[in-house]
């Protein structure tokens, strides 16, 4: 649960607008476990990771991993 009044306004925005939902399962997790020992941080491992699963051509947040 989110408590912050922001955040969670901000979370229940995006979610509004979002065309899918990812379960996170142990595919995914595994995943990002491969991508974080190869050096990626650890949230945009699983970002990466998720956006595999769908195969998503470039999320936004992906933006920053070339930066």
């Amino acid at each position: 649960m989110i408590t912050n009044p922001e955040k969670r306004t901000r979370v229940l925005n995006l979610l509004a607008i979002a065309d899918e939902y990812v379960i996170l399962d142990d595919t995914i997790v595994s995943r990002a476990r491969m991508f974080k020992k190869a050096g990626i941080r650890t949230l945009d491992a699983l970002h990466l990771a998720l956006a595999e699963s769908v195969d998503a051509a470039l999320l936004p947040q992906m933006t920053k991993l070339s930066k």
